[in-house]
């Protein structure tokens, strides 16, 4: 929703496609060309990094295709992607039936990565914490600088 909205508001923003079931090779062909590799997986609706790990930076179709899949079935049950890879590699043909959460695939931007919390009701008001940098090892790899629930 917050991409869409960034869109519609002409905030620069990476090209992104959102999937709710599981797609066909053929499906990603038009997000390949337009996005290019490397790309990222993630939930849509995440928070402290859950379901975002080292294998949600993909670089090969091959790697996109089983990364939505584990994305899509680790949303529905709440496991994590790496505990379900053997099963969704064995029955990648299978329709993922849901509504939300969903998942979706954006250009990987090497860089800082900064968090902002923003909270609030009617009741309480609104409360907008300081943006926070994250500051990675220096000695991590490019595809390594991001915040992965398993770190």
């Amino acid at each position: 929703m917050l991409k869409r909205e960034l869109q519609a508001a002409s905030v620069p923003t990476s090209p992104f496609q959102e999937f709710t079931t599981s797609p066909t090779m053929a499906d990603l062909e038009h997000i390949i060309n337009e996005i290019g590799f490397p790309m990222i997986v993630k939930p849509s609706i995440s928070y402290a990094s859950i379901n975002i790990s080292m294998a949600s930076v993909v670089h090969t179709p091959e790697q996109l295709l089983e990364q939505i899949n584990a994305s899509l079935v680790a949303s529905l049950s709440g496991a994590k992607p790496s505990d379900l890879q053997n099963q969704i590699k064995s029955n990648t043909s299978e329709q993922v039936d849901i509504e939300t959460p969903s998942v979706f695939v954006e250009r990987f931007l090497a860089g800082h990565e900064f968090t902002a919390l923003v909270v609030g009701d009617k009741d309480w008001g609104v409360k907008v914490y300081s943006v926070a940098e994250r500051v990675f090892d220096p000695k991590l790899g490019r595809f390594e600088r991001l915040l992965a629930f398993d770190q």
